[in-house]
């Protein structure tokens, strides 16, 4: 093999005399550490600016799901690793995945922000949002079903609604029937208990719960 002249180094640089293998495995862990980083840097952006609010409004929640989707594509397509930018994203926000992937379909269902407070003018709230995205969802599951000549199922509860419905019926049907005294001192153990109870509703749900002791 010819040497390689000091003139031609000089100009191009030393020859890399890795295999090619090396260099494919070298230039894909390269391509994906600036992939990462560049993630980095627009979830860093969009945790400041949730950081920067209370998360009551609505155009910040659309936003924050088409930021989403412009970056992993549509919700209705699952990609692997969509999964690790939502962990990253619900670290820095401080939201849950959940809740986030409702925004991802809000801001699917509606091609802008100011097409949906126009024709949803009496939407002014994200728990009311959430109770309309499910009402599309089954609309369309309905409209598919008649379509493939299936007997639609209405409005019938999903499974994991029914389950959380059930779970809140034992819950209440639990409770005494009478008023029972409570001390000052086992006050705090039921408030820890309800915010058990609303962390895990807000988890499953998305949605925003509040229990509180008045």
């Amino acid at each position: 093999m010819p040497l390689v002249s000091a003139e031609w180094a000089a100009v191009n640089g030393p020859l890399d005399s890795s295999p090619p293998d090396e260099q494919l495995v070298g230039l894909a862990r390269a391509s994906e550490e600036a992939r990462l980083q560049h993630d980095r840097q627009w979830i860093a952006s969009l945790g400041q600016k949730w950081r920067g609010h209370h998360g009551q409004d609505l155009r910040l929640r659309y936003d924050t799901g088409k930021t989403l989707n412009d970056r992993l594509g549509p919700p209705t397509v699952r990609l692997p690793r969509g999964e690790g930018i939502m962990t990253l994203l619900a670290d820095e926000t401080g939201l849950s995945e959940a809740s986030l992937n409702r925004m991802r379909w809000f801001a699917h269902r509606f091609p802008s922000f100011e097409e949906f407070k126009a024709s949803q003018s009496d939407v002014d709230s994200w728990e009311k949002v959430c109770v309309l995205l499910v009402g599309l969802s089954q609309k369309e599951k309905a409209a598919e079903a008649a379509s493939n000549g299936s007997a639609p199922k209405g409005n019938e509860p999903s499974k994991g609604v029914q389950t959380i419905l059930r779970s809140l019926k034992v819950v209440a049907k639990a409770m005494p029937t009478e008023q029972v005294p409570v001390d000052e001192d086992v006050v705090d153990d039921i408030d820890t208990g309800l915010r058990k109870l609303r962390r895990a509703l807000q988890k499953c749900t998305g949605l925003t719960v509040t229990i509180s002791i008045a």
